[in-house]
């Protein structure tokens, strides 16, 4: 082999290292995380004091995937033992309503929800809602809204 076709070969595998880095520079770029507090507003039916807060995390997966993180966080919102809290995603423009799952508080009325799911196309969500249901419901809507705030 020549010293000019070595010299071809060899220019041609640092070109190609340096497009694998970059496109790694790529992935990694498009999977970092963007990670969003949203301030819950209590509703007129909610207990006086109640207050709440939900972190959302995004991040882009390598499949093109989001993967999404809600953790809804209460205080002074102590609902009766017959009743549960449940947390929804809502997208207004359609009325689209993804349940997020229940939970309750505590004595002090604290508690957390914790949602994670891979989506296709998170920002298509505007409110986080939190709501009162009651235990062992089968209604598949919304109960009454205590809880709600706006999605960035």
């Amino acid at each position: 082999m020549t010293l000019a076709k070595r010299g071809a070969i060899i220019t041609a595998l640092v070109a190609a290292l340096l497009v694998g880095v970059a496109a790694s520079g790529f992935a990694l770029t498009q999977s970092a995380a963007a990670h969003t507090e949203v301030a819950l507003t209590p509703t007129p039916e909610a207990p006086a004091g109640a207050s709440g807060q939900a972190t959302i995390m995004e991040r882009f997966t390598q499949d093109g995937l989001q993967r999404v993180s809600v953790v809804v966080e209460v205080s002074d919102l102590s609902v009766l033992s017959s009743y549960v809290l449940e947390g929804w995603l809502v997208d207004v423009d359609s009325g689209y309503k993804l349940s997020l799952g229940g939970f309750t508080t505590d004595d002090d009325g604290g508690g957390t929800l914790r949602f994670q799911q891979r989506m296709v196309n998170f920002s298509l969500y505007d409110k986080v809602v939190l709501t009162l249901e009651p235990a062992h419901d089968m209604d598949p809507n919304p109960g009454t809204p205590l809880l709600v705030g706006d999605t960035p």
